[in-house]
């Protein structure tokens, strides 16, 4: 079972890929200008588009509402890592956009690897979001944790 489908995104599109859509970095940096104050970044990979935004345009840091992060590992309650004996997988894959975006003035939230052991949603919570593709996305998950850990 592939926990995040063949595609990587729960199999959700058809074609995930659209070369008419502008690149991340762009997209980032475009809508953090169209409405100041308001965008939650939500960084649930390694951080490199977001590093590589705050290069590009350093003027929409204080334009960022909040970005949160699911990333790092603080050892606490065993989940020390997942890559290495303390690497986490977010923070070890570019550990120097890790640095520069905790280093930066972007109101930062960071949900470690522990939070992911502790913190559990069900399919039904996922659909009262009504966001198809959430639900498509997420499926893959909910399987697999039914699957490997009866959750």
């Amino acid at each position: 079972m592939k926990l995040r489908g063949e595609d990587g995104l729960g199999d959700a599109f058809a074609n995930a890929y659209d070369e008419t859509a502008p690149d991340a970095v762009s997209f980032i940096i475009d809508s953090v200008r169209a409405q100041p104050h308001t965008i939650t970044l939500v960084a649930i990979g390694p951080l490199t588009n977001i590093a590589s935004a705050i290069n590009q345009a350093p003027n929409i840091i204080p334009l960022v509402k909040e970005l949160v992060i699911m990333g790092g590992a603080f050892r606490t309650d065993g989940h020390s890592r997942n890559v290495t004996p303390f690497a986490e997988f977010n923070i070890w894959k570019d550990p120097h956009a890790a640095d520069q975006v905790l280093s930066s003035a972007l109101k930062v939230v960071v949900m470690p690897l522990d939070v992911t052991h502790k913190v559990f949603i069900s399919g039904e919570e996922v659909r009262q979001f009504g966001q198809p593709v959430l639900n498509a996305i997420v499926r893959p998950y909910l399987a697999y944790s039914l699957q490997e850990r009866g959750l």
